[in-house]
Order: C-alpha cells, then structure tokens, then sequence
C-alpha cells in the first residue's frame, strides 16, 4: 500500500450555516452568515480557519479572535462591538459563550456531522484474533498489531508499523466541560494519524485530535510502554518516548526529541527539534530546539548535539567533541553551522 497522505484534519459533513446555528440555539447573528467547515478553541489551528467557530468570554479572548485568522465567534452580548470588523462575524448570547460552544459542538458531534476515514486494510499484516478494530480504521502493509490492542475509528496506520499488546489507540481525551448542566468528557471528533515504521509499547493509550484534527506520531519514532499521548498531539520523525510518560493535550514535539521515563509535559507547549528530556522532568514551558532539560522544576541547563553530547560554547561558538558539528548561539537559540 502506498503512503496515506494526511488530510490534517476532518471537516464537518454538507452545509452547516451559521444562521442555522443561530436559530436552533437561540443566538443572534451578526455580519455575514458563513458556512462552517470546523469548531474549535482559540488554541485548536485548523486548515479552515476562516471558516471555523469559536468562543470568546472575556475582552482578552475577544482580542486574541480579532488579530486570528479565525472569522466566526460565540460571545456574550455585552462584549459586542457595534462597529463589526471586516469580514468577522458573531453569534450573541445573554449566556456563557463556553457553555453554548461545548453544547454546539456535542450536539453535532452525536449527530455524528463530521467526515470520517474510509476503511482499508494492506497486506502482509499480522493481527491478533483478541485484537478489536473498529470502523473506519486504515490499516498499511506488513503490520503487527498484537494482543487485545484496540483500534478506534478514524486511525490511520501507515506501513510497518508495531502496536504492541493492550494498546488503546483512538479514544477521547479527557476534555471535561459542562453540557447542559451535566459535566461531561466532550466527544471528540478527529483522529490518530501514524506514519510509516512506528512502534508503540504495551498498554499505551495515543488519544484522538479534538476538534477533527489528528493526534500524529512522525515517521519513525517510538513509543515505550505505559505511555499516554492526549489529544491533539503532534510528534515529530524519530522521536522517542520513554516509560510511564505523559503528554498533555495541544503539544508538539519536533524531530529527533528523547523524552525520558516518567516525563510530564504541560498543555500547549512545544519541544524543539534534538532536545533531550531527562527522566522525571516536568515541562511546563515550550524549549528550543537542541535543549538539554533536567528534572523538576524543569529548565534548560545546557545545549546538546544532534548526537546527544553536551555543547560548550565559547564566544557564541561550539564544536561537538564527538561528530565535530559546528553551532553557533544567539540568544537562546542555536543553530548548526
């Protein structure tokens, strides 16, 4: 089977207007009545932006919207602007603009409006009879999905891939927001998207992207065991997480990262291309690419080679005593000279 091509993310089904919205949920709009594609946070970038709805509470967030690409946005009444910028456009409401957002966003999904993956499997594929595969899962050539692994819908597996026993791949991740009163983990609607030569550890959980995008390990990289990847994630070629690590939702590991063993990365920060991650730190902020990261609290105390060996720099300059690459460093970043 050739190479899947990542759609980056699934759309929502037909014509979905914001007037209809509006409508069925008793919101009031204002500007230009626009055909949806997507839903999603202020945090969730999507391939649709322009034609994505969104939420905002408070005057900041309201801020944020306006210098976004995104056009369409949920927001109390006393926050509207008479004046309507260009090419934006409002669903007022006289209740909490999160509250009706998450409401929206579950009734569509439950009515199941958004595209899904169609199922094919390659060949040369070993998988277990206790193995259970859903609908709308895309299987490559010469896999191995072993023991009681699960594969939930809209996974998409590329070819040599390595899914080890009592893996979960696909679920929902644990975004709880009230719906209707009632707190719930909201559905989600996207998916897993693993490229070619992947390995993932026994009792591993990878979840879903929220918000119809994909949840993507790159090419190459692997997983130990007892690894929890949230919704939404991105990590880069040829990365390696070790055991009992867990990454929080939104986050994006570039390619080449070594995360240790019982690693914690925060919510929505990023982790620069060949840094190294030592076991048990806490990553609470995004590091540039090539940092050397201790344990708690977390911090950058060096730079490291592509290899791996600690860089010492002299008047902006260092030489790896080990493959003899060449960095320079400007400010907080490096870059290989």
């Amino acid at each position: 089977m050739k190479k899947n091509k990542n759609p980056k993310e699934l759309t929502l089904k037909g014509e979905i207007w914001l007037s209809e919205i509006a409508k069925e949920y008793g919101l009031i709009l204002k500007g230009s009545d626009v055909k949806l594609k997507n839903l999603g946070t202020l945090l969730h970038k999507t391939v649709f932006e322009k034609q994505k709805l969104t939420y905002a509470n408070t005057q900041g967030f309201l801020q944020e919207f306006l210098k976004s690409e995104t056009k369409s946005c949920i927001i109390p009444s006393s926050l509207y602007l008479e004046s309507i910028p260009e090419g934006r456009s409002f669903l007022l409401t006289e209740r909490h603009p999160e509250d009706d957002f998450f409401i929206i966003f579950s009734d569509l999904a439950e009515r199941e409006k958004w595209n899904t993956l169609e199922a094919s499997q390659g060949i040369n594929n070993v998988i277990s009879k206790s193995a259970t595969i859903y609908p709308n899962v895309v299987i490559g050539d010469n896999c191995c999905i072993m023991d009681h692994v699960v594969l939930l819908p809209n996974t998409c597996i590329g070819n040599n891939v390595t899914i080890k026993p009592n893996s979960v791949i696909g679920g929902d991740g644990f975004h709880v927001r009230p719906v209707r009163g009632i707190r719930s983990i909201i559905k989600h609607t996207g998916g897993v998207w693993i490229e070619d030569h992947v390995e993932i550890g026994s009792c591993c959980s990878i979840d879903k992207g929220m918000c119809g995008d994909f949840t993507t390990l790159g090419e190459g990289t692997k997983i130990d065991n007892i690894v929890h990847v949230a919704h939404s994630v991105t990590i880069g070629s040829n990365s390696s997480i070790a055991a009992g690590t867990e990454v929080s939702g939104c986050v994006s590991v570039g390619d080449h990262v070594w995360i240790g063993p019982r690693c914690a990365v925060v919510h929505g920060v990023a982790i620069g291309e060949y840094s190294h991650i030592v076991l048990g730190s806490m990553v609470g902020q995004s590091m540039p690419a090539y940092s050397f990261v201790s344990p708690i609290p977390s911090r950058r105390i060096d730079w490291v080679c592509k290899c791996k060996r600690k860089l010492d720099f002299v008047e902006g300059f260092a030489s790896c005593s080990t493959c003899n690459l060449q960095y320079e460093l400007k400010g907080n970043q490096i870059r290989m000279i």
